[in-house]
């Protein structure tokens, strides 16, 4: 199919053709006013279809309309505007257009709009075999798609936006980050490529370098954590992956141990390229490890599983589209204006991950409970199971105030070189955490020294 889209405003031309690009696989073009979208049509006499705006510069929607007729085109005309659809045959009297779109309802007019056109057959695949989530900015670093890519419109529907082969650059990237779509599908059976860079990519960050600096051993933790996530996310634990978790944070526990880490820890973490959850990700493990020490929960054994934990605790989020602090601060403040049911499944993803987790071999008991737990709050208002402090086990209890500090040098992370350690914990020392073992981690946290 061939779509023409004539709308002056560059941000409606997106939200259409990508409207369309849900619906079914198409060539489009684009005009952005009415003279220009003449000239389109005139000199493709194949499209299919116009979408078209009224009001614009240079000739609006009823001259483009009329032009059609007076060609006896075929190709069907959609007004695409917010007025009604009378407006345009105030000046065309004896035809109508095949159909009509009011803004801003322009999702679900091509919606519609596509359940009265011919089906294109070759666009859509019903899944036989399964489809696995791969995060956008893994393909991006991949550089060319290692198979054919698909969006996923429900359970049975994948539609095919790119082929095997084709590049997937920076602009790629981009016009999915700003449709808010972190992950695309590819089919189970073209999935190799990705595993193999997944493998190749750990592998070389865990090479041992006794000459790096402490700086270069924070952004490969970040590496390592973003990598661990998006393929546990793709692949859940295969025996590939679990290894190389497991060798991940081996190496993530003995560089803690290194006195020099924290120097490098804030100063590199928010100048690294990696997402949110990487980021905050790779300092709660620090942190949480960090306040152990302090109380002397310090165990080999306890640092193992406060990192493992604080690793994997959001890796299924990538799937679920909700991947930015303020989406997630939303759900957790009961603020978020996202599809309840967007919200529910979000709030179901820690017992995702302990789904996920039960697939890895001879892991330390307790880390399902303290990732179950790390959305809990004391005072009884978090989920999936609103706990209160007597009921969430101590490691929980430092990953939660460990995940909080993150978020707060998260927030901060422009003014990071100003902070001092009394920030830190005059922000943590809330009512809320004034009870229980929360407590006892506050004498942790006040001895903190980050800075």
């Amino acid at each position: 199919m061939k779509i023409l889209i004539i709308e002056d405003e560059e941000a409606i031309r997106d939200i259409i053709a990508f409207a369309i690009e849900v619906q079914n696989k198409a060539e489009i073009l684009n005009a952005i006013n009415g003279a220009n979208g003449i000239t389109l049509i005139d000199s493709n006499p194949d499209l299919d279809l116009v979408i078209c705006d009224y009001n614009m510069p240079v000739k609006n929607g009823a001259e483009v309309f009329k032009h059609l007729i007076e060609k006896n085109s075929t190709i069907k005309y959609v007004s695409c505007h917010g007025e009604s659809v009378n407006k345009i045959q105030e000046t065309v009297t004896d035809h109508k257009p095949f159909f009509h779109i009011t803004k801003p309802d322009i999702c679900e007019g091509i919606e519609e709009l596509f359940k009265i056109l011919p089906k294109n057959k070759e666009a859509e695949t019903t899944p036989k075999t399964r489809f696995l989530s791969v995060a956008i900015n893994i393909i991006h670093k991949i550089g060319t798609c290692p198979g054919d890519l698909y969006i996923n419109i429900n359970d049975e529907k994948y539609i095919k936006v790119y082929n095997q082969g084709d590049t997937f650059g920076l602009n790629d990237l981009n016009k999915y980050k700003d449709k808010t779509i972190s992950n695309l599908f590819i089919g189970e059976h073209d999935s190799k490529k990705v595993l193999e860079y997944f493998e190749n990519s750990l592998k070389t960050l865990l090479e041992d370098n006794k000459d790096a600096s402490a700086s270069e051993n924070v952004n490969k933790l970040i590496k390592m954590n973003s990598l661990i996530s998006s393929a546990v996310n793709t692949y859940n634990i295969n025996p590939e992956v679990a290894e190389l978790t497991k060798k991940s944070i081996e190496f993530t526990v003995e560089t803690f141990k290194k006195n020099d880490v924290v120097q490098g820890l804030l100063s590199s973490v928010f100048n690294n390229e990696e997402s949110y959850i990487a980021q905050t990700s790779t300092i709660s493990s620090y942190i949480s490890c960090a306040i152990a020490e302090q109380l002397s929960w310090n165990s080999d054994i306890n640092c193992y599983k406060l990192t493992l934990a604080a690793f994997l605790h959001d890796s299924t989020l990538e799937s679920h589209q909700v991947t930015d602090y303020e989406s997630i601060k939303a759900i957790a403040d009961g603020k978020s204006k996202l599809d309840y049911r967007v919200i529910e499944k979000y709030k179901q993803h820690p017992n995702e991950v302990i789904h996920v987790i039960k697939q890895l071999k001879d892991i330390p008991p307790e880390i399902d409970k303290i990732i179950l737990e790390h959305h809990e709050k004391p005072d009884g208002t978090g989920f999936p199971r609103k706990l209160t402090h007597q009921n969430i086990s101590p490691l929980g209890s430092v990953l939660i105030v460990a995940l909080d500090i993150a978020d707060f040098l998260y927030l901060n992370r422009k003014n990071i070189a100003s902070l001092k350690n009394e920030d830190v914990y005059n922000y943590i020392d809330q009512p809320i955490y004034q009870v229980g073992n929360f407590k006892k981690i506050l004498v942790g946290v006040q001895k903190l020294k980050l800075f």
